[in-house]
């Protein structure tokens, strides 16, 4: 659960987002989610009764995945326009007359 239909802060005013009946409905209908599943007595013994949603539900976010070869070749495509941006303003500071 998310949200009780309380703001977080010390003043715990009334809010819009309330998960509680999304919560009592799967509870009743003993219905699963992403945010819910059944335990067996025996799993909660096994996990000492720890009521912990981590403990039962992987929650966490999906890490992106990269492409490694789209990534090396933007970088090296990245480094020659440096080099090339290098290369301008070296000549512009030769055409200014410093030294380079």
């Amino acid at each position: 659960m998310e949200n009780d239909g309380r703001s977080q802060d010390q003043k715990r005013t009334k809010i819009d987002a309330n998960d509680i009946p999304d919560v009592l409905e799967k509870f009743k209908d003993k219905k699963e989610s992403k945010k819910s599943k059944l335990v067996s007595i025996d799993e909660l013994k096994e996990n000492e009764y720890n009521l912990s949603v981590r403990r039962y539900i992987d929650n966490s976010v999906p890490e992106e995945e990269i492409d490694l070869q789209n990534t090396l070749d933007e970088l090296k495509k990245i480094r020659k326009e440096r080099e090339k941006l290098e290369k301008a303003v070296d000549t512009d500071l030769k055409e200014l007359g410093l030294k380079v």
